[in-house]
């Protein structure tokens, strides 16, 4: 540019000089053709002086359109530079194979790379996808099929580090002078959290409800086993569900979706079926939340359903929040009349499962696994076991250790008096049905405090 400007200047120049030996040259000529007394020769030297005067005016006029150009290029590139250096955008350019030529450097705060590390690298390696290439030739579509390109569209793509980032991107094709696809370019920026969190619970209420319209959910059973006998006292209920995911983060995106007490009846609902595998003098117990419970609909499925109530043991954990106890004690009074069981579960694993069992009065004191850990080397666990077993002998309930791993553990709780005991030292969650029927046969207690084979190095808790 600087070049064809330094140049056009002197040709501007030279026609100026031209111009002026022009007219000395013929300046008589031109005084007698402006006299009226001019000839052919005079009149043909006044037409030559005219064009050098046109030539001489439209190099001014390019000259000074040429130096506008410039200034208006230089203003429009420092903008282009000045957006691009301090915007926290990633400003990004690619070839029609969408492989890029040009970061900005936000791209080094989105992602953690240097722009210079990015060019000629595919767009499709830094993004996070079951299929990648799809969403690059959606984007290719977008762009040749829209002047416009696209816009707010999310992706996620790979960080330096590995871990994946949720980014928002427009991005328009480039096409040259004769319209041709000469590649891509665009911005992206991080999606806010909350846009993240907006969106996840959208997704994981679609989840939720399509569970719960198909139904799609497993029970397991852990076996409990009475420490006076041996023999087998009862089974917890365990949801299992089709994905693989575990409990925790199904309920999790139940509560956040608002379909808590859905799910719930869902899984406790199929879990009374499991009443048919166990013999008549074992229990089932299936965990329930203060909402399901006092939903009356609910009770009455229970009252009127021909649920096997003597034999019916709700679990209420210390997660559940339970905003009004006398509510709840109304709404489970009818269910413990008829024969139903209340279990506080998790009890000594905080506040909550204290006020529970205090306020509600269950029949059955679930003690956490985090008091029955190294129970056996600890005077302390031993000491508050010992204070949930007089406090059980108090309200008239009965107290069982969850989470046994080791023999020691479960001959400590004998030696405490604790009622009953579960765990995976016992038995493994299992949805076999074969498995269930076999328990009532087994013996529990004395193998399992004479092998150190069954010893499992952690308890992992549905």
């Amino acid at each position: 540019m600087v070049f064809s400007k330094r140049w056009l200047y002197l040709l501007t120049a030279a026609f100026g000089v031209e111009l002026l030996f022009a007219v000395e040259a013929r300046w008589g000529r031109l005084t007698r053709v402006l006299h009226g007394h001019g000839d052919a020769a005079g009149v043909v030297a006044l037409l030559g002086l005219g064009w050098l005067v046109m030539l001489l005016v439209f190099t001014v006029v390019i000259a000074r359109s040429l130096s506008r150009a410039r200034h208006s290029l230089h203003r429009q590139d420092q903008r282009i530079t000045a957006v691009a250096s301090t915007t926290r955008e990633w400003l990004w350019e690619t070839d029609p194979e969408f492989t890029f030529t040009y970061h900005s450097p936000g791209v080094e705060e989105l992602l953690g790379y240097r722009p210079e590390d990015l060019v000629g690298v595919p767009i499709r390696d830094l993004m996070i996808a079951e299929d990648d290439q799809s969403q690059v030739d959606s984007l290719a579509q977008q762009g040749r099929g829209y002047p416009s390109g696209w816009e707010a569209v999310e992706r996620l793509w790979r960080h330096h580090d590995g871990h994946a980032v949720a980014l928002k991107g427009t991005g328009v094709a480039l096409l040259d002078e004769s319209g041709r696809l000469i590649g891509y370019g665009g911005s992206r920026t991080r999606v806010s959290d909350a846009a993240q969190a907006q969106r996840g619970a959208a997704a994981a209420r679609t989840r939720v409800k399509q569970l719960l319209s198909t139904g799609a959910v497993d029970i397991a059973l852990q076996p409990i086993a009475s420490l006076s006998t041996g023999r087998l006292a009862g089974a917890e209920a365990l949801a299992r569900f089709h994905d693989g995911r575990g409990p925790e983060l199904w309920f999790q995106e139940a509560r956040e979706a608002g379909l808590s007490r859905e799910l719930e009846a869902l899984t406790f609902t199929t879990a009374l079926a499991a009443f048919a595998a166990l013999p008549e003098d074992c229990y089932l117990s299936v965990n329930a939340g203060p909402a399901l419970i006092m939903d009356p609909g609910f009770q009455a499925s229970l009252r009127d359903g021909g649920v096997p109530l003597a034999r019916l043991v709700i679990e209420i954990t210390e997660h559940d929040r339970i905003h009004d106890y006398a509510a709840l004690n109304t709404a489970l009074a009818p269910l413990r009349e008829l024969g139903a069981r209340l279990a506080v579960d998790d009890t000594g694993a905080g506040y909550a499962s204290l006020s529970h069992v205090l306020q509600l009065r269950p029949n059955v004191i679930k003690i956490d696994r985090s008091l029955i850990a190294h129970l056996s080397s600890d005077p302390a666990r031993r000491s508050l076991v010992t204070a949930l077993v007089l406090l059980a002998l108090d309200i008239g309930a009965t107290v069982t250790g969850e989470g046994v791993e080791t023999p020691a553990e479960l001959a400590t709780l004998v030696d405490l008096g604790v009622d009953a005991a579960q765990g995976y030292l016992l038995g493994r969650p299992t949805t076999d049905p074969g498995s269930w029927r076999a328990w009532p046969a087994a013996s529990w207690i004395v193998p399992a405090l004479r092998d150190p084979d069954r010893t499992t190095s952690k308890q992992q808790r549905a």
